[in-house]
């Protein structure tokens, strides 16, 4: 690992937990590649944490008389211009969230937000967590009539596809799910819809919006647990995932920690064929983001997940948020023409599935079919 990324990581750990871990990592004394850290922070949808760590480092250095760390003034300028305008979509986000939750209770559907904003009140600062879309299940009873009454006020940009259906009011998405997840082993959906049917028929959960007064209906601990950590797996095999999304879960298990049902968790992760994700994933939370190992279920210090753990995280720093990143001479153009842009992408694809095999094989050829049948239709389609 570079050094700069080590910082990073560093960084990010303080960010995190408000607390300074283990010794800054330097070759020289407060020496930093502002270019390729920030640059690699912003890849992983994390600049604001990164700062929030910084802002750490800097004041242990002051009180123990050390020379301090000199980050460039332009370079704290965007961060601070960043941090306004996060701070505004959350709040953008907030209310949006409080209107359409409104709206739909309104005609007796209950929607459930799922992951997304309800991730921002675990962090120390709940501003400093990157925003994305908005994220709502109803029931595939509901669904019909909830997304006519989107339409209403939302501009349907996609209809529903084995997931959701998109809508979109100015800049921001809005997911409305019929079915949170996806399994990759066709043999194992229709179980988790059923537990899914089970744990979300009749929810009490509540989380408070950090920026807007008002309280919205989420999945139960310990299926969230599963959701996230399932959520965060698929994204990995399908294009790629950031360290944002793995944040969100690692803090949700640390502060959910006491309240999860270790026997449920245990039966369904191996149910659906996750335990062995789970693990892996546990692994690069403790071993990377400081998760502590007693507040880490399952958790494996066996050689063997380790190394996995490891090879994820080289992967996703090269790819950065959803495998947007790292695409070499394989990025697309402006002037490519359209199959040289598909047949890139498709390059890629098999690239980036050659490199999870080893990882988590099964899963990753179940998925081959599909993604090399969408593949090459999208590659020939305009040819």
């Amino acid at each position: 690992m570079r050094l700069y990324e080590e910082q990073f990581l560093w960084l990010l750990r303080a960010g995190l937990w408000g607390k300074e871990e283990s010794p800054f990592p330097m070759i020289a004394p407060c020496y930093i590649d502002w270019s390729s850290l920030l640059s690699l922070a912003k890849r992983q949808t994390t600049l604001l944490l990164v700062q929030d760590g910084l802002e750490l480092l800097l004041e242990g250095q002051k009180a123990r008389g050390e020379e301090r760390v000199a980050v460039p003034p332009r370079a704290l300028l965007k961060v601070q211009n960043m941090r306004m305008q996060t701070q505004k979509v959350h709040n953008d986000l907030n209310q949006l969230i409080l209107e359409l939750d409104g709206l739909l209770r309104s005609v007796g559907i209950l929607p459930l937000l799922l992951k997304g904003e309800s991730m921002a009140s675990l962090y120390l600062c709940p501003e400093s967590r990157n925003c994305g879309d908005i994220d709502l299940f109803v029931f595939p009873e509901d669904y019909t009539r909830a997304a006519r009454l989107l339409a209403t006020c939302l501009e349907q940009i996609e209809m529903a596809t084995e997931k959701h259906g998109t809508f979109r009011r100015g800049r921001y998405n809005v997911e409305l799910h019929f079915c949170p997840l996806v399994l990759q082993r066709p043999w194992l959906r229709h179980y988790f819809d059923l537990y899914t049917r089970e744990k979300l028929s009749d929810v009490h959960e509540k989380v408070s919006l950090p920026f807007a007064e008002g309280k919205v209906l989420v999945p139960p601990v310990t299926y969230n647990a599963i959701f996230l950590l399932a959520h965060i797996y698929h994204h990995f095999i399908e294009g790629g995932i950031g360290l944002r999304q793995i944040c969100d879960w690692t803090l949700f298990l640390d502060r959910n920690f006491e309240r999860l049902d270790v026997d449920e968790l245990a039966t369904k992760l191996e149910q659906f064929g996750l335990m062995n994700a789970w693990k892996v994933f546990v692994s690069l939370a403790v071993g990377f983001l400081g998760l502590k190992r007693d507040r880490a279920p399952f958790y494996d210090a066996d050689e063997h997940y380790a190394r996995k753990a490891e090879e994820i995280l080289a992967i996703i720093l090269k790819e950065g948020n959803f495998g947007r990143y790292g695409k070499g001479e394989l990025a697309k153009k402006k002037d490519d023409s359209y199959s040289t842009k598909k047949s890139k992408s498709f390059k890629l694809g098999l690239q980036r599935l050659k490199c999870r095999i080893p990882i988590f094989p099964l899963d990753t050829l179940l998925f081959f079919p599909k993604w090399a049948s969408e593949s090459l239709f999208r590659l020939f389609k305009k040819r």
